[in-house]
């Protein structure tokens, strides 16, 4: 069994681009990819529109795109570090799902799945611009309930806490001494952790958050490193 026929994916490369991935959920291999920055309006039209017709049955968008750029207290941030963040986070959200909403129209289980982060919930030291564009995520997906009620189209947020991938090499521009001082003091959530059912023996629920990290935490709340929010 399987939520949708389509699954359309989209990740950040290397270069600062969106590769989008349309997979089929069953057992199926065929994919259709599109390469463009979503940051760019006029690109992300352009792709969307170039979609074939074949693939153009959209079940679920999975609004992933997204970064941190820089840590750094606000009065010394960096302001292309913010441009960045800013309009890939939140710009980029709002381009790809315009576009996009017209083909969930015609699915008859349409669904979208807003990945934003705990920091999104609670802000960190020098997350600031971060920060801002995860709360920008929570309300985005929390209007975007209300916008689309009408339409039958189901909007969810994942909201993770620390996670080990390739979130920091980007965040610190591949400075991976800096990269392995984020982890200090505490196990991350792994991308299983949040992706896995049933959830593996080291996570475990609480009221707030669907699932924590059981592993030793030190010197800040457990709730903002290693968490997993899940609304629906």
């Amino acid at each position: 069994m399987y939520l949708a026929y389509h699954l359309w994916n989209c990740r950040t490369t290397d270069s600062g681009k969106i590769t989008f991935r349309i997979y089929y959920l069953n057992k199926e291999k065929a994919f259709h990819s599109l390469n463009f920055d979503v940051r760019d309006r006029n690109a992300v039209k352009q792709a969307v529109d170039s979609i074939p017709n074949n693939w153009r049955n959209i079940d679920i968008l999975i609004n992933n795109a997204g970064l941190a750029a820089g840590s750094d207290p606000l009065q010394d941030g960096n302001m292309d570090d913010w441009d960045q963040m800013i309009d890939t986070n939140v710009k980029g959200l709002l381009y790809v799902t315009k576009n996009v909403f017209p083909l969930l129209l015609q699915s008859s289980c349409p669904h979208i799945v807003n990945i934003g982060s705990i920091a999104g919930k609670q802000v960190y030291a020098k997350g600031n611009v971060y920060c801002a564009t995860k709360f920008a995520v929570d309300a985005l997906t929390q209007a975007m309930r209300i916008d689309m009620l009408s339409y039958g189209i189901k909007v969810s947020q994942v909201a993770p806490g620390a996670a080990e991938t390739e979130f920091s090499p980007v965040r610190f521009k591949g400075d991976m001494d800096a990269v392995a001082n984020v982890y200090k003091g505490y196990a991350p959530l792994q991308a299983e952790d949040i992706a896995t059912q049933p959830r593996p023996a080291r996570v475990i629920s609480t009221k707030y958050c669907k699932t924590v990290n059981r592993s030793k935490v030190r010197n800040f709340p457990f709730n903002l490193r290693t968490c997993i929010v899940c609304n629906s």
